[in-house]
């Protein structure tokens, strides 16, 4: 697909098919992960593939938005592996670059996904025994979108580019 057409037609799915995710397609998003450009290349992303049972019961008592998928991936940064200046650490800024990543290369080999922020940082950190300096920022819901899901009717509404982007 190219890239247009990736960026058009990537949605937030939120309802899923009771189906597995195949692994060579889910072995393409994760080197989409790990082919992500972060701060300085350190690199400090973090992917925990969510596939188990009790994975995803403890993901669902983070967040209801996993939405019936079959699979999920808990995107995060080692917050001492990146990269830092003045006091700014890009650990938030890399793991939001990865899961942009994710969330393309899913809709590229046909898998749905949505983007499900994490409220509770320590909550999520706590419940999957995260190391100390590891900061979960985002997880990712994976699967084939439900025969009956309808989309969101909101999705193709756009601001005009006017609006967004402004010449200084």
């Amino acid at each position: 697909m190219e890239f247009k057409e990736v960026i058009r037609k990537r949605e937030a799915i939120r309802k899923f098919k009771d189906i597995p995710v195949e692994q060579e397609k889910l072995d393409l998003i994760l080197e989409a992960a790990r082919l992500a450009p972060t701060g300085a290349n350190k690199q400090p992303q973090r992917v925990y593939v969510l596939k188990s049972t009790e994975a995803l019961h403890k993901m669902d008592q983070m967040t209801p938005s996993r939405y019936g998928a079959p699979i999920a991936l808990l995107v995060a940064a080692d917050k001492s592996e990146a990269w830092e200046w003045q006091g700014y650490n890009g650990y938030e800024a890399d793991a939001a670059i990865v899961a942009t990543h994710i969330l393309l290369a899913a809709t590229d080999v046909g898998v749905g996904s949505i983007w499900a922020g994490i409220v509770d940082q320590e909550g999520v950190r706590d419940i999957f025994e995260l190391p100390e300096s590891v900061l979960p920022v985002a997880f990712i819901p994976l699967g084939y979108a439900a025969d009956d899901y309808s989309g969101n009717p909101m999705h193709n509404q756009r601001k005009q580019i006017e609006e967004i982007v402004k010449y200084v």
